[in-house]
């Protein structure tokens, strides 16, 4: 059962998986973790801080968050400076993977900066597989020999993927809270692996309650995914027509060229003037943006005919600081249209586009993080403060126990 959405825009890319910098540097870790060795003398040395270097100069370059994290307490040039020192310590690719990984926890993982792993590369070798043009150019950066070479042991320690959809519902599970008559549902990932398993997913879930007063959706472990996965499984099954803008800012750069000003027609691009770009500025602290995108998405509820499922209930959206990339994007969805009202903490956010890839020459590794930049309804860098709930919970309550709260505060 495939249903269809008329959508403008590329759909965000899976696994953006949000990671908070808590975790310190330490010796005996390195020693352990990064394959640092008792000796600085090794042959490859120098590839490996020419890749570190890389590393640094495309972020000075190309993230447009760089000057933002100088400004929230993060010595930016400490870690650039004692990392440095730690790769002249390693002889192997693994070493500098898990100093670059390291870095990128201390610079807060912030607009999904971080390395790519082995679910990127399966994420995008699915993606090629299917034809999907709108991923061309992440391909052509990833599944390259050099990179795959870093996934070598991975790849041949997977267990083979069933595609017959036996894993149903893998990250959903859900309960009838009788009391508040209530369809619980969490949501704790929208991986594109389960965007068509789950696509009967209001169905199983609302099975024998299709008259309840509320639905509840909890994703405040959600990392995110495939934004189609809630356009399809979630949205769609209940019907009504919705528009969803996005205005997204870009600094104009060959990065930002080569991955969406390419022709492909997937959102607008419009040149700013220069008192658009001042104020811009003034409102992101961020130089240099120029360009304007709009992303609209366009949702027709008729075109799902009698897999529409008649409900009129309340819906909530439970949503916390671990809410981030496309489940974000649904959290800003649910606010600008009201489809659910949003319960909870604020949001990890960054949920825009698909975040570039860039390769380091010498060893392969690949890192990501997002060249768009976004406001949210508070006028503060959605990439960076995440989207603010409707409600915000009470100190030490839970976003559950909040809503349980208002629903039996409003049978009073």
């Amino acid at each position: 059962m495939r249903r269809k959405i008329f959508i403008l825009c590329l759909l965000l890319s899976a696994l953006g998986i949000f990671a908070c910098a808590n975790a310190g540097y330490t010796e005996d870790f390195a020693r352990k973790n990064a394959f640092i060795s008792e000796s600085a003398d090794f042959e490859n040395t120098s590839i490996y801080l020419e890749d570190y270097d890389q590393f640094w100069q495309v972020l000075e370059d190309y993230y447009p968050f760089l000057p933002l994290l100088r400004n929230m307490d993060i010595d930016v040039e400490d870690i650039k400076k004692s990392y440095r020192e730690q790769v002249t310590k390693i002889d192997s690719a693994e070493g500098l993977k898990v100093i670059l990984d390291q870095v990128t926890r201390q610079l807060g993982n912030y607009a999904h900066l971080r390395l790519v792993n082995y679910d990127d590369i399966k994420l995008y070798q699915g993606l090629e597989e299917e034809g999907d043009f709108s991923s061309k150019r992440w391909c052509e950066v990833l599944l390259n020999e050099k990179t795959l070479a870093l996934f070598k042991d991975e790849s041949e320690s997977e267990e083979p993927i069933d595609k017959n959809g036996s894993s149903n519902f893998r990250f959903v599970s859900h309960k009838y809270l009788d009391d508040y008559d209530a369809v619980y549902i969490r949501i704790d990932s929208f991986t594109h692996s389960s965007v068509m398993s789950d696509s009967c997913l209001m169905e199983y879930c609302l099975k024998g309650h299709e008259d309840c007063e509320n639905i509840i959706f909890d994703i405040t472990s959600n990392g995110g995914g495939d934004a189609s996965y809630w356009f399809d499984n979630i949205v769609a099954p209940l019907g009504g027509e919705y528009s969803y803008h996005q205005e997204l800012y870009f600094i104009d750069s060959p990065l930002y060229r080569e991955f969406y000003d390419n022709g492909s027609g997937s959102f607008e691009h419009l040149n700013m003037d220069y008192s658009e770009r001042k104020k811009i500025e003034e409102i992101t602290g961020i130089d240099d943006l120029s360009i304007k995108s709009n992303v609209d998405f366009k949702f027709y509820g008729e075109n799902y005919g009698n897999d529409i499922i008649e409900n009129h209930a309340k819906k909530w959206l439970l949503v916390s600081e671990d809410t981030y990339s496309s489940a974000d994007m649904f959290t800003d969805f649910c606010k600008q249209t009201g489809w659910a009202t949003v319960v909870g903490r604020r949001t990890g956010g960054d949920g825009v586009c698909d975040p570039v890839v860039v390769m380091l020459d010498n060893t392969g590794i690949c890192i990501r993080f997002t060249l768009a930049v976004r406001l949210n309804d508070k006028g503060l860098v959605n990439n960076l403060y995440g989207t603010v709930p409707d409600i915000i919970s009470k100190k030490n309550e839970k976003p559950l126990d909040t809503v349980l709260r208002l629903i039996k505060e409003g049978r009073k």
